[in-house]
């Protein structure tokens, strides 16, 4: 019963005849639609939730009236002779807490529901460039990402997004360039524990991992002054197939003094 009260209800009802209400959000990869929660996250532009295809939540609050206070007010005074007739019955207390009742219940529907999600332009291209970066990170250098908004019958709209990968690029050779000899040597014997393997692909979340792995090795080696920030990678494609050379760089600690700043090698600390 509930179900065929909902569909039958209009979810376009608080929808401005200028303003498209968002029914679909798809995703299609290299030609294939997918469903993922990860790429659901990467969206700004997000349907209205849904209980078994209904969007329950949005049902809700169209039942509330937009000016309940104001409706109240005006069906009271449209006959003259009402709110006497109602005050002689309840009393002016009673009628009082019975407009509040009416005004407290539209908002709980308010509250309780979901306003209409509308298509949305800022939010389409924030979630285009979200993907973008995304597919980059995860070394996709070559992705594209484009959409296509398809209105559906009166003041309803579907929005898809169309993803082209490209071939993912995998991790080539390794160097390093380390300057102080201590980090150069403790960097040998942590080197094979490395979370960029060679072959593997491209992941920008890997070498955040590597460069927190070193910083906290290092330090517990008592090299005291160390952090992330001296840890730097340079990838290089130029030449390459679909592959990423990598040198790390470690350079000298940095002492600032009053008007001049110095570099020198890291040492370790004893007790």
């Amino acid at each position: 019963v509930m179900t065929c009260f909902f569909t039958a209800c209009n979810v376009v009802k608080r929808v401005k005849s200028t303003d498209y209400l968002l029914t679909e959000n798809s995703f299609f990869i290299n030609g294939q639609k997918k469903k993922s929660e990860e790429l659901n996250n990467l969206s700004f532009q997000k349907k209205n939730a849904g209980l078994l295809g209904i969007p329950l939540r949005l049902h809700i609050y169209n039942l509330a009236r937009p000016n309940k206070d104001s409706i109240f007010e005006a069906w009271l005074q449209k006959n003259p002779k009402r709110k006497q007739r109602l005050i002689s019955k309840l009393s002016e207390k009673q009628l009082n807490q019975l407009k509040s009742s009416s005004i407290g219940f539209n908002r709980w529907l308010k509250k309780t529901g979901e306003a209409p999600i509308l298509l949305d332009s800022l939010k389409i291209n924030k979630t285009k460039l979200n993907l973008e970066r995304y597919y980059f990170a995860n070394g996709w250098f070559d992705r594209t990402v484009n959409y296509k908004v398809d209105t559906i019958g009166t003041k309803r709209a579907a929005l898809k997004f169309e993803i082209e990968t490209g071939t993912p690029y995998t991790i080539g050779e390794q160097s390093e360039r380390i300057d102080s000899p201590v980090i150069d040597t403790l960097y040998k014997n942590l080197k094979s524990d490395s979370h960029l393997k060679s072959g593997e692909q491209f992941k920008i979340s890997n070498f955040d991992s590597e460069r927190s792995r070193l910083t906290t090795a290092f330090r517990n080696s008592g090299v005291y002054h160390f952090s992330e920030e001296y840890i730097r990678f340079e990838n290089d494609t130029i030449g390459t197939e679909n592959e990423v050379n990598i040198t790390l760089q470690i350079q000298n600690r940095v002492i600032r003094n009053d008007d001049s700043i110095v570099r020198v090698p890291f040492q370790t600390y004893r007790i």
